[in-house]
């Protein structure tokens, strides 16, 4: 999945990257050792066993 990123917001063990995918922003934990760079595409891969959705309006849980 092609992705642009946003924001790159390192946390210690880990990197959260907000990137956007077509319409739509995800949040994405990511190893410290990935190589992404600010408004530039990245690759994405992603594990729906460990996929949290959340209601755009509500802000609840989905599924």
């Amino acid at each position: 999945m092609g992705a642009q990123v946003d924001v790159i917001e390192p946390i210690g063990s880990e990197i959260i990257l907000i990137v956007n995918v077509g319409e739509h922003q995800l949040a994405a934990k990511v190893d410290p050792h990935t190589k992404a760079f600010l408004h530039e595409p990245i690759k994405l891969a992603l594990n729906m066993n460990r996929m949290h959705l959340f209601d755009k309006e509500t802000g609840k849980v989905i599924g």
